[in-house]
């Protein structure tokens, strides 16, 4: 009954987040300056960046309200990591599904985030159906910290904002956020992974450990991404 009640939690975020989507930005959000192709990918910017700011500050809040949370990181329950977990499950598959729609439902054309949404969707749905590994959600949530800066980015250059000292500011905060709250976070999960692995053998364990190397590498392909796009270019394009 829990599980349903989850899972159903979860749904609601999907519904919110469509909501958010379809209703508010087109009519509040958007800039005028705003090409209508970009509509699509502006939305799905936006409502990524509500979703980072509300889960990455919720499991910072989470664990410093209830550090045993993280100590046990499998068994230690708490209703507000649960309702941070839940709404994740709903984005991730909300955002999966609005971009395989942009993407004419082709997730050939979107290799990567299908992967990794998929990693993500199954990791916490694992967690709101068994009420188990809301500790490790809460510390891989951390890494939405840096969500906020990188779609904070991608905002700005929507908005023209290229070039000029906020795009620095949130560029630099990009990278060091990655850095710390991605790179470093993913490190300390791996690491809590193979020790799992040394002694268990249950299933979902090697499932968590799996998708934590999968989004690891991501992440490193991400940081190495905006370095080159807001630093190495600037560089080059100087050159000539």
């Amino acid at each position: 009954m829990n599980a349903f009640i989850n899972i159903l939690g979860g749904l609601m975020t999907t519904t919110v987040c469509y909501v958010i989507h379809d209703y508010i930005l087109p009519q509040y959000c958007r800039p005028k300056s705003l090409p209508k192709q970009k509509y699509n990918s502006f939305d799905n910017i936006a409502v990524s960046l509500v979703h980072s700011t509300v889960t990455g500050i919720g499991a910072i809040i989470a664990i410093r309200s209830n550090p045993s949370i993280i100590e046990d990181m499998i068994f230690n329950y708490d209703d507000f990591s649960m309702f941070v977990t839940r709404i994740s499950f709903g984005y991730f598959l909300y955002d999966l599904l609005d971009m395989l729609r942009m993407n004419g439902w082709n997730p050939i054309k979107m290799k990567e985030m299908t992967v990794h949404h998929l990693c993500c969707i199954t990791c916490f749905g694992i967690a709101i159906t068994t009420g188990q590994y809301l500790g490790l959600a809460m510390l891989v949530l951390n890494m939405e910290i840096n969500s906020i800066f990188l779609h904070g980015r991608s905002l700005l250059q929507y908005c023209q904002f290229r070039g000029t000292s906020y795009f620095a500011v949130a560029s630099f905060l990009n990278v060091l956020t990655n850095i710390t709250h991605r790179q470093l976070i993913g490190m300390q999960v791996l690491k809590w992974f193979y020790q799992l692995t040394l002694t268990s053998e249950e299933k979902l364990v090697w499932v968590g450990f799996t998708s934590g190397i999968i989004i690891f590498a991501l992440n490193v392909k991400l940081l190495i991404t905006c370095i080159k796009s807001d630093y190495l270019r600037k560089r080059t394009e100087n050159k000539f």
